[in-house]
């Protein structure tokens, strides 16, 4: 087998395979051969059946087996001699039924040729921000918050937001009960089965009873009301107001290993330096990108945007069932549509972090993997020994941790050469500040 490649791009070339004729005919004719000794047809003594009789039978499935042999060792060996093939594709089958030569087509996406990229000395800003009490202050309310406790009213006063309504429902479809319970804890402004439904018992009286309509989202987390009209026969049993605890040493010691109030306040200041250093590096990381974008082009192959689209998505549907949603219900070409961008990004930033890497002659060794299986451990609480044998057991994976800490490598070798300019970060917002605790989606870089 000889093969030819031609150039059809950057990234994309077409490759002829052609076959000897002497080879197909010696692949056809050990194929006979052998079928002849396996095979038993009325009125032939076995091994004895005229090859022209098998030809009749045969012949489409010799050939179609035949070809394909061919073409997944012709492949293979194609892999085997090329380096930086992401992706290939037959365009045209092996014909054994046409005249020679035999020859097939196919079409190959390979890494783009990048130039040395003249990282050195890019110009950026790196924002500093410091909490402010203000900033630990909200967030100890959201602790205090957390720990609320609700007690039962003394008095007799309707339901109001922020109460928790001890409920006995009935939910029916067209007249069939489809859910029922008579201890439902249900907590006014939620919003759990509706916004409508909360604003339609608020103002009821313990014992009263209110028949609500309320229609459910197709992904709702209660699965028996996903997607449906219920009349909801509702019947409020009893009414718990919150009880929030006072902001002091005991409540900072119900939150974890701090001895007063202090110690969490320090916790939360730490938390959120942590928190503006990660986006201020991300900050920087996009200056460093935008200004190498400048000074390389070239083109990013469908393959490994369409594997960056693949984890993006992934990504996707695993927050949608952790917030209790149904990823199966999602259509996910609109999001492939939304995030095709951000996933031909993350494909250049790869390329441009491993032709550094190489530029460099960067290299992660053994001892880095081990540090990594380690730290891995430690977070998770797990022995080292069980995180390194859970890798090793799929080589993939651990070439998959090899390439992350060659490109983080790579990511500070081009951080410490930039000429940074440290400025004060903007204050964040009342928006920001309130949902600090809520990781927003970062670049894999």
């Amino acid at each position: 087998m000889n093969y030819s490649i031609e150039s059809a791009g950057e990234v994309k070339k077409t490759v002829s395979f052609e076959f000897p004729e002497a080879e197909i005919r010696e692949r056809i004719d050990t194929y006979y051969k052998d079928l002849n000794r396996n095979i038993t047809i009325k009125g032939f003594r076995p091994g004895k059946v005229p090859r022209p009789v098998l030809e009749r039978k045969f012949q489409k499935d010799a050939y179609r087996e035949i070809a394909f042999n061919l073409m997944d060792e012709a492949i293979k060996e194609l892999l085997k001699n090329e380096s930086d093939i992401l992706n290939i594709l037959p365009t045209s089958p092996l014909d054994l039924a046409a005249e020679p030569p035999f020859r097939f087509m196919a079409e190959i996406e390979v890494k783009p040729q990048i130039a040395d990229i003249p990282y050195k000395g890019i110009a950026v800003t790196r924002e500093r921000h410091v909490p402010s009490e203000e900033e630990i202050d909200v967030h100890l309310r959201m602790h205090q918050k957390n720990l609320t406790r609700y007690e039962k009213i003394a008095e007799n006063r309707p339901l109001k937001e922020g109460d928790m309504a001890i409920l006995a429902y009935k939910a029916t479809e067209n007249g069939q009960i489809v859910a029922a319970e008579n201890d439902f804890r249900y907590t006014v402004g939620n919003r759990f089965f509706s916004a409508d439904f909360d604003r339609a018992i608020e103002g009821m009286q313990v014992d009263e009873t209110r028949t609500i309509t309320v229609s459910f989202a197709s992904d709702h987390r209660m699965e028996a009301f996903a997607g449906k009209t219920l009349d909801l026969e509702v019947r409020l049993t009893e009414i718990r107001e919150p009880i929030l605890p006072p902001i002091d040493d005991e409540l900072a010691k119900k939150l974890g290993e701090f001895q007063n109030l202090d110690e969490l306040k320090q916790a939360i200041r730490d938390r959120l330096t942590q928190g503006y250093e990660k986006r201020s590096e991300q900050k920087m990381h996009e200056q460093i990108f935008d200004a190498i974008d400048h000074m390389v082009q070239f083109e990013v192959p469908q393959k490994l945007i369409d594997t960056e689209l693949g984890i993006i998505v992934d990504d996707y549907k695993r927050a949608i069932l952790y917030h209790g949603g149904k990823p199966e219900n999602i259509d996910e070409e609109p999001l492939r549509q939304q995030y095709r961008p951000l996933a031909e990004k993350q494909a250049r930033r790869h390329l441009i972090l491993e032709k550094i890497a190489k530029q460099e002659g960067l290299s992660v060794d053994a001892s880095e993997i081990q540090a990594f299986y380690k730290e891995t451990a430690e977070s998770l609480g797990q022995d080292e020994k069980v995180i390194a044998q859970y890798y090793e057991a799929y080589p993939a994976m651990v070439e998959h941790v090899r390439e992350t800490l060659l490109e983080k490598k790579a990511m500070r070798l081009i951080v410490e050469a930039c000429t940074v300019t440290e400025v004060p970060a903007d204050a964040p917002t009342d928006e920001r500040t309130e949902n600090a605790s809520v990781e927003e989606p970062a670049s894999v870089i």
